[in-house]
């Protein structure tokens, strides 16, 4: 984690850090599917990666390593939308899936738009 945290330093103070590939994010875009990654991919990759810079994000106060510190209130937003993205979407295609079609569904469409999820979430 301390060999990762001083190259996040190092490319977030903007020097040339050695090996550093096009990131994901520039990928889908080349490839024309901005949607895709903003979506669906943004929602599992912090799962299915274990994501270091996650860690380095979440547990740093400016150049030192910090835990049990509270987070910024944008990362906590940033979480809490994942979240609800995640569980309305959930919720929505189980709903479909048995072909329900009540009001509540309309609602948690609504939900799942506000959170900024996505139909992909």
């Amino acid at each position: 984690m301390n060999k990762s945290f001083s190259l996040y330093k190092a490319k977030m103070a903007g020097e040339t850090v050695k090996n550093d590939s096009l990131k994901i994010w520039q990928k889908f875009k080349l490839a024309r599917e901005e949607d895709l990654y903003s979506e669906f991919y943004a929602y599992l990759c912090r799962s299915a990666h274990g994501n270091l810079e996650t860690l380095i994000r979440d547990h740093t106060v400016g150049d030192a390593i910090s835990l049990g510190h509270r987070p910024d209130l944008p990362i906590v937003s940033l979480y809490r939308n994942q979240i609800i993205g995640i569980a309305t979407t959930a919720l929505i295609e189980a709903l479909e899936l048995v072909n329900f079609e009540g009001t509540q569904l309309r609602e948690l469409k609504v939900i799942q738009e506000q959170s900024g999820a996505g139909e992909f979430a």
